[in-house]
């Protein structure tokens, strides 16, 4: 099999090693350094786009900066490899709608996907292989919070996408995990609602603080937390139901110490899972599986399809904070189209 991966930063970087294990890989940066790395380990280095395509490739994973992807995905439609494009989409709802019509008219949105890892954590994909134990879901709650200036030890934070919107930055965007989980796991979103702030003193020009309310086709209810204010890392989520309730609780970074647990209806608490050192590793590899794997079996895959996206996107965008306020409301309303 062989692999492109189109940007070679951190995240390309990490991409394009995980899919050495499973073929060829082609890589495409205009960093020689970050490219050197990576020859170093047999992938071999295309100066363009235009050259990686013409080597045939069997998949594409673009891990270019978010305002570049959209450009980068059209560049790619045309050629017969399924694509992963890192999350987010984009940072437009009229680019992500192009390029879903342009990606329906060729046919091919159906090996087309969002990079959404956290749906291959330990923590979410028992949430996912129990929801049958809790009966109906009637509510979800889901959050995250960690402080940005630590987020990147070697890096001053005020250098990072995350804190300038005009670089697809801000707590909403930057978490747009959380809002896939709570339509991965509790289904489509008919209503969103809630307010994102700029609270801190921390030097940035997009919001770090969001409280969003979803309201899903299926009449259950999702609150998601997200800020870069908790000195401590903390993730989970807690799935309310008619028989019983599921939690995920991860705290910290290195390490990460995460559980799940099932309340059943008779008070009873089961452990599905529990590491007091998670890998944080261990999921993009497991996606970088599910994704080989897709290329001969698309209907198979857990990956978000590139219509999932599209809609947490609209979702997500709906509730970001523009540069030049410091606190945004939605009430409940539909998602924009």
């Amino acid at each position: 099999m062989r692999i492109v991966v189109i940007g070679c930063g951190s995240i390309g970087e990490r991409h394009a090693s995980n899919a050495l294990v499973w073929g060829e890989v082609g890589i495409v940066d205009s960093n020689p350094a970050r490219s050197q790395i990576l020859t170093d380990k047999g992938a071999h280095a295309f100066t363009t786009i235009d050259e990686a395509l013409d080597w045939s490739p069997d998949a594409i994973i673009i891990a270019t900066p978010h305002d570049s992807h959209m450009d980068v995905a059209h560049q790619v439609l045309a050629s017969e490899a399924s694509i992963l494009i890192e999350k987010p989409l984009t940072v437009s709802m009229d680019e992500a709608h192009a390029f879903l019509n342009a990606a329906r008219e060729v046919r091919r949105a159906d090996r087309i996907y969002g990079m959404c890892n956290l749906r291959f954590h330990a923590g979410p994909a028992t949430l996912k292989a129990n929801m049958d134990k809790i009966g109906k879901p009637l509510f979800a709650r889901l959050h995250f919070g960690s402080y940005l200036p630590a987020m990147r030890p070697n890096r001053d934070y005020r250098s990072v996408y995350a804190a300038h919107h005009d670089q697809g930055g801000g707590v909403v965007l930057d978490t747009i995990h959380e809002i896939d989980l709570a339509c991965w796991l509790m289904g489509e979103v008919e209503q969103v609602g809630g307010a994102a702030a700029r609270l801190s003193s921390l030097e940035m020009d997009a919001e770090d603080f969001a409280e969003i309310h979803l309201a899903h086709a299926s009449g259950a209810r999702s609150q998601v937390h997200m800020d870069y204010l908790q000195r401590l890392k903390t993730r989970g989520c807690e799935i309310v139901g008619e028989d019983g309730t599921l939690t995920w609780r991860s705290v910290g970074k290195r390490p990460e110490r995460m559980t799940v647990e099932l309340l059943s209806s008779d008070e009873t608490v089961t452990t599905l899972a529990s590491n007091d050192a998670v890998n944080a590793g261990d999921m993009f590899e497991k996606l970088m599986e599910d994704f080989v794997q897709s290329v001969k079996h698309p209907a198979s895959s857990r990956l978000q399809t590139l219509e999932e996206a599209v809609r947490a996107l609209a979702v997500t965008l709906s509730m970001r904070m523009g540069p030049e306020v410091l606190e945004h409301w939605r009430n409940l309303g539909k998602p924009p189209q």
